[in-house]
């Protein structure tokens, strides 16, 4: 906290966006702060690896210096998908 006794904007959760949640704004415990920011670089990351690599998972797993089944399990837990929308 400030010296003003005020929770810095970072430390509240977001109300909107892929990281908002449905608990309400307020100070956050450091392990959920952690998990989210660990959350967000993992995103970050994958979605540039893929970015690179033009979608191809097992170079991106290479990229990323980890397996494909844990990229792949990545994937599905943060809702990442290589499939390009339909027009």
């Amino acid at each position: 906290m400030s010296s003003g006794g005020t929770v810095s904007s970072w430390m509240t959760q977001p109300s909107e966006g892929p990281y908002a949640t449905d608990v309400p704004v307020g100070p956050l415990p450091l392990r959920r702060t952690v998990a989210r920011a660990v959350a967000r670089a993992e995103v970050e990351a994958i979605q540039r690896a893929l970015e690179i690599t033009q979608g191809n998972k097992s170079q991106a797993a290479r990229l990323l210096r980890t397996n494909y089944a844990t990229l792949h399990a990545k994937m599905r837990r943060h809702g990442i998908s290589t499939q390009q929308p339909r027009e």
